[in-house]
């Protein structure tokens, strides 16, 4: 799979070797009310490259409905041997001051961590996670 004409693919350069690695989730649907709760990670990996800095991806939060928008990750740092991996994204685009981010380990089958909110340089949550990848 290849990003194509995503938002994410035409943020870089032609050519460059974007490898699919995978979608990681915990989001649970509810089954009285519709509603979704849980976390979305989809990740690429540069190949030729593959040095600290050569991933790029999404991030989801789900409260409530299911449509939650996927925002862009930046800050990430990936070490393809020991699978560290940490990354920030935005809780809303429209407040860049509130983040949050992730610190953890990307295995073949889950990606598990804590994820902080920051909001304007103070820290506000810690929570513990394990996205389990998509099949």
């Amino acid at each position: 799979m290849t990003i194509g004409a995503s938002p994410i693919a035409s943020a870089h350069p032609a050519g460059s070797a974007w490898r699919y690695i995978g979608s990681y989730t915990n989001t649970v649907t509810s089954s009285e009310s519709g509603d979704c709760d849980g976390f979305t990670v989809q990740l690429w990996e540069n190949t030729p490259k593959r040095g600290s800095n050569s991933v790029i991806g999404t991030f989801s939060l789900a409260e409530g409905p299911c449509d939650a928008p996927a925002r862009p990750i930046f800050d990430a740092t990936y070490n393809h041997r020991t699978g560290k991996l940490s990354f920030s994204t935005f809780i809303n685009p429209e407040h860049p001051a509130a983040t949050l981010r992730f610190q953890g380990k990307l295995s073949a089958n889950t990606l598990s961590g804590v994820v902080q909110s920051v909001q304007d340089g103070g820290a506000g949550f810690n929570m513990s996670i394990q996205l389990d990848r998509k099949k």
